[in-house]
């Protein structure tokens, strides 16, 4: 028997709610299977469930109604009792192993596929129910891949499906339904799922409504036939190993690096069954080159991880080799080695004492090597210079002398270029030019004067030998101009954007120009 409780303060705004509590062969069910509300009823009633009586059949179809009072609005309601209505569905999917070389049926594009038949059966009955319903029911295709069916109906149909049914008469219907040839995932069951239902709108006539303890959707499952023993079950083993010629990285390299992989499968056979490598970063995926033998295999590279597709199966015992081609053009050197993981999985369930091997990692140490020449020239390749000289006079002293000064010294330029030929990149370089400043009579003998540096550089005066100061006119870096200031404690001075003129002390005989 059914119980209804009522709450006549309960419910929304407090106005008074009904709960009905179903029974069962087993005792009264412990969560109500229907609430009813006053504003579900009318709006405007308070103290819904005040007083209920439940002794009346009032429509005459075999159910007692429910009267319910509501005592602050002086009002009583009939709630009519609906026949309930009980289905018994079943599905059946025949074969229950499918063979994919077994294609027995024939497509609209005139193409053969595999095939299997579906038979949904239903009847019904219940007390004071109709003699003669018009049932609905939806059929689903692989309902566990729903979204990426792997079947589709052989004719076409609706979606929602109806038939005819007389009270305890058991009615069938059978379809075909064939397996799309782009079948990817074969080791998880074609679930097929039959849903029904009543068009339960009200009329004149209280329509019935189904027992909601029953169950409304049924299924049944095939398989695909796999070459996995009595038991269908597949037993795999991957393992993988990956290897290279290079015995490290060198910066800079513009050749592509090739990394060889090698994927066996010691089990059964293994569905899906992929090789996957994140790409580390500075490294690019080219491409990549198989044995013609492994015609099945194709890589992609998705979002930074090369995926490659192995097989579906791939055979027990079979051996694949892959060579990637990735370029290292891009790696900057700042790690001291970089890491290549690679991995082997499948969609079967691997037993964990044999998947240790189904991942590999290949380490190769990074190294930097770059040849770095310098040549220079002089323009003009050779000078002749003058030295002050002492010249006797005609006068009484015999010892006097006096000096001639020289002609105008000639002016020179030397060009130093520095060349890099790598392969890899310098992170910083150094040039050291020593030139003579003052003989060893302490006279002037040679006086800097421009710097132009080509490229990103910059040079700067160091004193060498216990110069103090210098005079030097301008330096040019690029398109910038920068005088040189003298150089008064012994350290090196960063060129300034200032010119200054200072007159060359005679301590000293050599200065280091030093260019970065």
């Amino acid at each position: 028997n059914d119980v209804a409780i009522s709450a006549p303060y309960g419910g929304k705004n407090s106005n008074g709610a009904v709960y009905i509590y179903n029974g069962s062969p087993a005792g009264l069910r412990t969560e109500y299977s229907q609430k009813i509300s006053a504003d579900d009823v009318d709006p405007g009633i308070r103290t819904f469930g005040f007083a209920m009586a439940a002794s009346s059949d009032i429509d005459g179809n075999q159910y007692q109604d429910l009267i319910v009072g509501a005592h602050a609005s002086d009002t009583a309601i009939v709630l009519r009792t609906r026949p309930v209505l009980r289905v018994h569905s079943t599905v059946t999917v025949v074969p229950k192993v499918i063979d994919l070389d077994n294609k027995v049926c024939t497509l609209r594009d005139g193409t053969s596929a595999p095939c299997f038949n579906i038979t949904e059966c239903f009847r019904y009955d219940g007390i004071a129910v109709p003699l003669n319903i018009e049932l609905q029911y939806e059929t689903v295709l692989d309902k566990l891949r729903f979204s990426n069916s792997r079947a589709a109906f052989l004719r076409r149909m609706d979606v929602n499906k109806v038939i005819r049914l007389t009270q305890g008469v058991r009615r069938c219907k059978t379809s075909q339904a064939y397996i799309r040839p782009d079948l990817r995932d074969k080791l998880t069951p074609i679930e097929v799922a039959v849903t029904h239902s009543l068009d339960d709108r009200p009329g004149v006539v209280l329509p019935p409504i189904l027992d909601h303890h029953v169950r409304h959707t049924v299924t049944d499952q095939t398989n695909i036939l796999k070459d996995c023993g009595k038991d269908n079950i597949c037993d795999t083993d991957l393992r993988i190993t990956v290897s290279s010629t290079r015995k490290d990285i060198l910066v800079g390299t513009p050749y592509d690096f090739i990394m060889n992989i090698e994927v066996r499968n010691a089990g059964e056979g293994a569905y899906e069954a992929m090789m996957t490598m994140e790409v580390p970063d500075e490294v690019d995926y080219i491409g990549f080159h198989k044995k013609s033998k492994d015609a099945q295999v194709s890589c992609t590279n998705d979002l930074g991880a090369v995926k490659c597709e192995l097989g579906n199966p791939m055979e027990a015992n079979e051996t694949i080799s892959i060579y990637l081609r990735l370029s290292v053009s891009r790696l900057s050197g700042m790690n001291d080695s970089i890491s290549f993981v690679v991995q082997a999985n499948s969609s079967n369930v691997e037993d964990q004492r044999t998947s240790f091997d189904n991942e590999a990692v290949l380490t190769l140490p990074v190294r930097a090597y770059a040849n770095v020449g310098l040549r220079g020239v002089s323009i003009p390749e050779q000078v002749i210079v003058k030295m002050p000289r002492k010249q006797k006079t005609n006068g009484n002293d015999e010892d006097a002398a006096v000096t001639i000064p020289p002609p105008p010294r000639p002016q020179f330029t030397h060009i130093y270029e520095i060349l890099s030929t790598g392969p890899s990149t310098i992170g910083k370089s150094e040039l050291k030019v020593y030139f003579p400043v003052m003989s060893v009579e302490g006279q002037r003998f040679i006086t800097l004067g421009n710097i132009t540096v080509e490229g990103d550089g910059q040079c700067q005066v160091t004193r060498m030998l216990g110069l103090s100061e210098f005079n030097i006119t301008s330096v040019q870096v690029e398109h910038l101009s920068a005088t040189a200031p003298p150089v008064d404690d012994g350290h090196p001075v960063q060129l300034a954007h200032t010119r200054k003129r200072r007159q060359a002390s005679k301590a000293g005989f050599r200065e280091q120009l030093d260019c970065t």
